[in-house]
């Protein structure tokens, strides 16, 4: 348990984003231990049944009495390409908030009417389709198509389940923010497929799903979710006649409608060079690298042949070449594979590693020459025919059961040929040959114009990786996934803020009264505060929704906006730093430790901030009055804001009569948002009044909550405090 809860609070520390790197290894056996593996059969699938509704509705069977039960899976043409480019997230939104209530029901009774069979119910979109699926007992058929049909033609959208979804997505996209190798991913992909939706953050971001509304939902739902080009698809414990009846009488009235066409297939840039696009995290201890390239869709005639080779380079786990030159010989790295993902337009091809700065260009270089000694020379017999058994027998377990087959034949028909590839996929295999697949890698990966994605210290690698194209650095909180090329639109500081010069002019004066109630010059002039006591620490609920004691914890902070937060408690001790003046930070938990870009972190000490807009002249403007703003004890409060040379903008609440400060609210370019709490204020110290207790969150989300037992203001705190341990 105690392994557990470590394991989830490292996953879930979005505000130090700590990541852990573990060495997998396989079981070694002897050269004789395991007996040689039988040739693969030919896989012999149930027929095909196909029907067209009046509608235009496509249902597809493949009927299989073995077992009595029943996979059902809806594919609508309605995937993320559709998404406005300012709204991206609108399809992913409209996927999840299908099964939060209709007309008939409620978000609990279609919960607990699924429980009651045993059944599973749910929706989600990718890139060109939303799906809804369906599976249970075949005895259940009739109840499990009416839940579905109630979902997918009857859904409310109601507004507190928007915002409770956008609140989990941001908590979502924090984490992936923080994780390197989820930004190496998807900063890969927006250059490979350039501005087409292809390349966009498909969950969205903070600012596009700020831009969504329960009406956008109703919309994109009326617009995209037609019944033409629609495919209903089952595999299971059902007859024909059956389906068909029910495919009629559930989704039969579905209306017939035109809806907007998707986007053209993105098209190569045809480079004539690599490019090389580095991702600044000053002080990361290592780097994720990422190459690609465009390669052709699901439809493509190669992509058997292609996967087989790709199995050879580094599809094939442990026996890959990547990882055999990369991490066995030469220890660079615990994992690196390739792959061949391909959409219903177009695909990427990526090779996906990770080293330590010092290495990058060495590790680099292995991939590249790597593939190109496949394209060029193909695979040897021997390493060819132990991926092809591989591939076989992984594809013969993959369809022994219903929904492994339906995983199967949903692309095969909405992708490809039809169903009959899945018949045909073991004889495809076992007919390629060292020469075939040294062809079509050829065809698949050009040897320039390759994209090539670094996470890391820019400092650290630039140097090493500048032969293989041209480089360009991006700052970590100038990107933007959902940009084409990559970078935030920034704020425009030096222009005027806030809605008036009566707003400014109440702003300033606001502000000054805040600073006097909290004791004037001598405030203003901290130069460092240390604080100590007892709080807790909250995970976000993807991670379990952990709350952890914190037995005791030191906050300090000190000029340049610099503060260190070490607590212990029961799971270990938590460090986190920021070093100020944007240059991000760091976290330490377990012994692991996670580079923070300026982005993610902030001074946990909300009296700092004001001491430094007073200092830097920050711009500040008062807030329409709003009545309904009070403090949990039923104080009114008056608000201003001030923005930040980033562009960041704070609104600090504060007390209508005492002026002293009980919430701020900061919301940064990036869309995220986090609020502090002060809900007491400790006996003043030489006529300096500070906080008693704070809690902040994230994203709406509580991540601490701290009380302070003692307060001691221009203590000597060395410089060290804020690096690296």
């Amino acid at each position: 348990m105690q392994m557990k809860r470590n394991v989830a609070v490292v996953t879930a520390l979005f505000a130090a984003g700590i990541t852990l790197a573990v060495l997998e290894t396989e079981p070694v056996f002897g050269a004789d231990s395991v007996p040689p593996l039988a040739a693969a059969k030919p896989v012999q699938l149930p027929p095909v049944v196909e029907r067209t509704l009046p509608n235009g509705l496509r249902v597809v069977l493949l009927e299989d009495h073995l077992q009595p039960s029943l996979s059902v899976r809806l594919a609508i043409p309605a995937g993320a390409t559709r998404d406005p480019q300012d709204k991206v997230g609108l399809a992913d939104a409209t996927a999840a908030l299908l099964d939060q209530g209709t007309t008939a029901r409620t978000e609990d009774k279609i919960a607990d009417t699924i429980d009651g069979l045993g059944a599973s119910l749910d929706a989600s979109a990718d890139s060109d389709y939303t799906f809804v699926s369906a599976s249970g007992l075949a005895n259940y058929a009739d109840t499990l198509f009416d839940l579905m049909a109630d979902i997918t033609l009857r859904p409310t959208f109601p507004a507190d389940e928007w915002e409770r979804h956008r609140t989990r997505t941001l908590s979502g996209i924090t984490a992936d923010l923080a994780n390197p190798s989820s930004v190496a991913s998807s900063v890969l992909a927006r250059r490979v497929f350039g501005a087409h939706p292809y390349g966009n953050y498909e969950s969205g971001t903070p600012e596009t799903l700020a831009r969504i509304t329960p009406a956008d939902l109703k919309t994109f739902h009326d617009t995209y979710f037609v019944p033409n080009g629609a495919v209903l698809f089952l595999v299971g414990d059902i007859t024909p006649a059956k389906a068909e009846e029910l495919a009629k009488k559930y989704f039969g009235e579905w209306q017939k409608k035109d809806a907007p066409s998707a986007p053209a297939a993105p098209t190569s840039s045809a480079q004539a060079k690599n490019r090389v696009t580095i991702l600044d995290r000053p002080g990361s201890e290592q780097t994720e690298i990422r190459i690609g390239s465009l390669v052709g869709s699901y439809a493509d005639p190669d992509r058997t042949v292609v996967n087989v080779a790709n199995a050879v380079l580094g599809g094939g786990g442990f026996e890959g070449r990547l990882i055999k030159e990369i991490r066995v010989k030469r220890g660079l790295t615990y994992g690196a594979n390739s792959s061949f993902s391909r959409q219903k337009d177009a695909g990427i091809f990526t090779i996906s590693t990770f080293t330590k700065p010092a290495t990058v260009g060495e590790a680099v270089q292995i991939a590249l020459d790597e593939t190109m000694k496949l394209a060029k020379e193909g695979p040897t017999a021997t390493e060819l025919g132990e991926r092809k058994t591989y591939l076989t027998g992984s594809f013969a377990v993959g369809v022994a059961t219903a929904q492994g087959v339906l995983g199967r034949v949903v692309p095969a028909i909405l992708y490809g040929r039809g169903a009959s590839e899945i018949g045909e996929y073991v004889g495809k295999v076992e007919a390629v040959t060292p020469d075939s697949a040294r062809d079509a890698l050829k065809r698949a990966v050009p040897e320039t114009g390759l994209e090539i994605v670094l996470v890391g210290d820019a400092k650290a690698i630039q140097e090493q990786v500048s032969k293989f194209g041209d480089v360009t650095v991006i700052a970590f909180e100038d990107l933007d996934l959902n940009a084409p090329n990559l970078l935030r639109a920034k704020t425009d500081t030096t222009a005027p803020f806030g809605e008036s010069d009566e707003a400014r002019t109440a702003g300033a004066k606001l502000l000054a009264d805040t600073i006097t109630a909290h004791g004037g010059d001598a405030f203003v002039n901290i130069k460092t505060l240390k604080i100590s006591g007892t709080g807790e620490f909250s995970t976000p609920p993807q991670a379990g929704g952990l709350t952890i004691p914190l037995d005791s914890f030191t906050l300090t902070t000190a000029t340049g906006s610099r503060s260190r937060l070490a607590a212990n408690s029961g799971l270990g001790d938590l460090l986190f730093v920021v070093r100020g003046e944007n240059k991000g930070g760091f976290a330490v938990f377990a012994g692991q430790t996670q580079e923070l870009s300026a982005d993610q972190v902030s001074n946990i000490e909300p009296t700092e901030f004001l001491r430094v807009a007073v200092l830097k002249k920050y711009p500040v403007a008062a807030v329409k009055d709003d009545s309904t703003e009070k403090t949990t004890d039923g104080k009114s409060l008056l608000a201003y804001e001030v923005r930040s040379e980033k562009g960041d903008v704070t609104r600090v609440f504060v007390e209508s009569d005492t002026k002293r400060v009980r919430k701020l609210v900061t919301k940064r370019p990036r869309g995220t948002a986090a609020t502090v709490f002060l809900d007491g204020y400790a006996t003043p110290i030489k006529s300096i009044l500070l906080p008693g207790n704070l809690r902040v969150q994230q994203n709406g989300t509580d991540v601490f909550k701290l009380t302070f037992t003692k307060i001691e203001i221009d203590t000597p705190a060395a410089d060290a405090l804020f690096e690296k341990p």
